[in-house]
């Protein structure tokens, strides 16, 4: 076996008049976990996308174990596991992981679903996925879903794999069994390519690094070699951008919605209030009932019982546009699948909730929606090559800062965030930040769901940790550590923690 598995020569590619990658260069040596950074658009999921032969090139070469790079020798011997969902919602679990190479029976002409179904378990177990195979995969929650995504890659046979931020959706515990796995599968020769904005994970699992910036790979690393500053320095080009918490006080004389006891879906007995101009965080490990309760809040789900108030009235969110009516606005974390319309352009992605204040009799006023929407896109700093471009091609960072941009157009009351910087790089999360932020200064409620503890102490007033579906601890984020918020998660309750940190002061 050839001591480079890997190797990216001098790629080219463009998309229009759009140059992506400009001689992009990268090597990963056989055996090793090699990570991939860089800042959204910095061109890593182009280069990914021609590596496993979903994009061809314009120029360049691909090299694997020595072997130039053609089509069938990618998909036998890269796997990859996207960022985003790429599976059968309809088909069951352990028919997602082995889709076209089921076993078969002795007849060879029937699928073995219970040897596959005991195939799906034992691999599920390793990856401490203790769901039943023969679940229907739209019944599991996003972050067990890309536990499925990750165990269909793991379960074929490949000498590179390639894990497009696979810990954006899961827990600390999911991440640390997955980093188990990854070493055990280089320590069998296998070589891994990790893309994630997270350092510190790149600090702890991988042997080298490769910076990207503007479609270049300005150079690879030990990472023993290179601080976590220097990376970030080096991934934005001496631009760096700064989020500082302001000193921000919530009006605590309004009191902007009340959930009184609600019940519904994967949560029950919830209760809480939102103050105007109050950041309210929701933590909680997988299946805690944080995303669930959002989606009951804003009309995606049915309240079973309680009570909702917003501005001191009861609503009653049966829909979305319910939702919206009452000033609810949710911000899904599944950004591509359910935020954006992918083939419509910035401008369509944007105002297309308020496009009837556009209207001039039976036609849109196309004059004054490119106006108003290129104040928003300036506003938000959402880089795309034109404001006609389709969504599908403006990195993550921007898509989301173009759904920030959506809300402010909405004029709501209440926003909630599910995820909001999941697959973004530094630069851009802090800008998202900042924009937060700003909705907060202008008396706009916000929650955000998510699964950086680290995040919800940075931008957070308080946070609510919810564990097995309902709220196990309400908590000043000034009292907030990572260690207390994962305890309240897994369900100590405040004696547990109490005896915990007897125990750690003696």
């Amino acid at each position: 076996m050839s001591d480079v598995a890997l190797s990216v020569r001098d790629i080219y590619k463009s998309f229009g008049n759009v140059e992506v990658l400009k001689g992009t260069s990268v090597e990963v040596k056989t055996g090793t976990i090699h990570a991939l950074v860089g800042e959204n658009g910095a061109g890593k999921s182009t280069l990914i996308k021609i590596v496993t032969g979903v994009y061809t090139k314009d120029c360049g070469d691909v090299f694997i174990n020595n072997e130039k790079g053609h089509l069938d020798l990618m998909r036998e011997k890269i796997a990859f596991v996207p960022q985003e969902l790429t599976l059968f919602s309809q088909l069951t679990i352990a028919e997602n992981i082995y889709i076209d190479e089921e076993p078969l029976t002795d007849s060879k002409k029937f699928i073995d679903f219970s040897k596959m179904n005991n195939m799906a378990k034992e691999l599920l177990h390793e990856l401490n996925v203790e769901v039943a195979p023969e679940t229907i995969l739209s019944e599991l929650s996003v972050a067990n879903q890309q536990m499925v995504q990750i165990a269909r890659a793991i379960a074929r046979k490949f000498d590179i794999l390639i894990l497009d931020e696979p810990t954006a959706a899961i827990t600390v515990i999911e991440t640390q069994k997955l980093f188990e796995i990854v070493k055990t599968l280089r320590s069998k020769g296998k070589s891994i390519v990790y893309i994630t904005h997270k350092l510190d994970e790149v600090q702890e699992i991988c042997d080298d690094i490769t910076i990207l910036r503007d479609g270049i790979s300005i150079g690879t690393w030990s990472v023993s070699e290179i601080s976590r500053d220097e990376i970030v320095r080096q991934m934005a080009g001496g631009k760096l951008v700064k989020y500082k918490s302001p000193d921000r006080k919530a009006d605590s004389g309004k009191i902007l919605m009340e959930a009184k006891a609600i019940s519904g879906y994967g949560f029950y007995d919830i209760s809480f209030q939102l103050r105007k101009g109050e950041i309210l965080g929701m933590a909680g490990l997988v299946g805690s009932g944080r995303t669930e309760t959002a989606e009951a809040i804003y009309g995606g789900t049915k309240i079973i019982c309680g009570e909702l108030f917003v501005n001191n009235i009861r609503v009653n969110n049966k829909t979305p546009t319910d939702g919206i009516k009452n000033g609810i606005i949710y911000l899904t974390e599944e950004r591509k699948t359910k935020g954006i319309f992918p083939n419509l352009s910035v401008i369509e992605n944007i105002m297309i909730p308020i496009i009837k204040n556009y209207k001039n009799g039976l036609f849109v006023s196309e004059n004054k929606l490119e106006i108003e929407s290129a104040k928003l896109v300036a506003q938000y700093n959402v880089k795309a090559p034109s404001i006609k471009e389709e969504m599908c091609h403006l990195s993550g960072g921007n898509q989301q800062k173009a759904l920030l941009a959506r809300v402010v157009a909405m004029n709501p009351r209440v926003v909630i965030l599910d995820e909001p910087t999941r697959g973004i790089d530094v630069n851009a999360r802090a800008e998202i930040y900042d924009k937060i932020d700003e909705l907060v200064s202008i008396g706009i409620g916000i929650i955000v769901i998510s699964s950086e503890m680290e995040e919800l102490q940075k931008i957070t007033d308080r946070i609510l940790v919810f564990h097995e579906g309902t709220v196990s601890k309400e908590i000043k984020t000034s009292e907030a550590s990572n260690e207390n918020l994962l305890r309240y998660a897994m369900g100590f309750n405040d004696e547990e923690e109490d005896a915990h940190e007897m125990q750690n002061n003696n």
